[in-house]
């Protein structure tokens, strides 16, 4: 690890930076192994979701702040949102209508095999009401939230970006420039792990009060933070390049994080708090890591690569479905159980859905269109 940032990223076109789209791909496909999890309650699988729990969403919108903050800077602020709202909201719709109610089913099917007496509508209906009774994650939007998070986030950018930019016309920004170079990442988490604590008061405080507590309108909150932590390291290439050297300090502060976390105890809204904030700078710090290592490492695209970044969304809004075909087949055609289940279905489920966007969804502009909102 370096103290002083350094950066001799690869990039793929002009503003193109190759490392983010491998370190997106990562994210996204061990999003992939988080959702094989819901298969069965293991104790590795409880492992998989902590450990994602601890990276994995925080770096996703990370990335795709930084992103968006290259893309918005050359296209502007309108045609941005338009050209989100064509690739966000037309697969989010494509896939509810043609994925979401068959995988809802079965997910019901797998979770619930001796339930009898509820068929396919009723389901389907149950899995819009937040407590249902199923077991199993019988939820109407399961994974496709993240669209809509990034098409409201997409919406903020503008504005975001006019904060920033003021914040630089004032020099306030500069003010990380007098801090020690081994202390402006720790604190820029500690500031994302503030302003989550700040964005979940303000959801309970208006949308949760007047009862509208779904995860579609939490996720907004929940994670703007770290979009706007990525539109920063676009305005501020200096903290992106502290990001991607990385540093000892801001090491020492995720183990010692992560220590805090196990020694906190079940309690009060205090405790509570300190858990959130604590549990924010472990993903910040995580984010920061893994730009670093994938700067490092990870700074060129190879073939695989490449064709993984082009089908990583057709992928993410297959694979619930393809998740739960899989382990059925596996359950009540093949006999498998327990852990086979778990190992079949995480290794077969990637492939499939590659495949799948391979030889299908790739050579068809409609389908392209509806679940990429482009053709790719």
């Amino acid at each position: 690890m370096q103290t002083e940032p350094t950066s001799s990223v690869q990039m793929a076109a002009p503003g193109r930076i190759i490392y983010l789209d491998n370190l997106r791909v990562f994210a996204m496909l061990f999003g992939i192994l988080v959702h094989t999890s819901t298969i069965d309650d293991y104790a590795f699988s409880r492992g998989i979701q902590e450990v994602s729990d601890n990276f994995r969403m925080g770096t996703f919108y990370a990335v795709s702040g930084l992103l968006s903050g290259i893309v918005l800077t050359k296209i502007g602020y309108n045609e941005f949102v338009r050209r989100r709202a064509k690739s966000l909201l037309i697969p989010f719709f494509s896939a509810l209508v043609l994925l979401n109610s068959l995988s809802v089913w079965l997910v019901f099917k797998v979770h619930n095999p001796n339930l009898e007496g509820y068929d396919y509508w009723d389901v389907i209906a149950a899995s819009t009401t937040k407590e249902n009774g199923f077991n199993g994650p019988v939820i109407w939007s399961q994974h496709l939230w993240f669209l809509t998070a990034l098409f409201a986030h997409a919406c903020f950018s503008g504005p975001l970006i006019w904060i920033f930019s003021a914040i630089q016309r004032l020099r306030l920004s500069k003010l990380f420039g007098l801090l020690p170079g081994r202390l402006v990442l720790s604190c820029l988490a500690v500031t994302v792990a503030v302003l989550v604590v700040a964005g979940r008061a303000f959801f309970l405080a208006t949308f949760g009060r007047v009862g509208l507590s779904s995860w579609i309108i939490q996720s907004v909150f929940a994670y703007a933070p770290f979009y706007a932590l990525g539109l920063y390291m676009h305005l501020e290439p200096s903290v992106r390049n502290k990001a991607e050297s990385f540093d000892t300090f801001s090491f020492i502060v995720l183990i010692v994080g992560i220590a805090i976390r196990f020694l906190i105890p079940d309690g009060g809204i205090g405790w509570q708090i300190v858990d959130i904030v604590t549990q924010n700078i472990i993903v910040s710090c995580s984010c920061f890591l893994l730009f670093h290592v994938f700067a490092t490492w990870m700074a060129k695209q190879n073939s695989i690569m490449r064709k993984l970044s082009r089908a990583i969304y057709s992928m993410y809004l297959l694979h619930y479905v393809v998740i739960y075909i899989i382990a059925f087949i596996c359950m009540n055609t093949m006999g498998i159980r327990g852990v086979g289940v778990y190992i079949v279905v995480a290794v077969v489920t990637p492939v499939t859905t590659f495949l799948i966007h391979e030889k299908v969804i790739a050579k068809s502009k409609a389908l392209s269109f509806m679940l990429n909102g482009r053709r790719v």
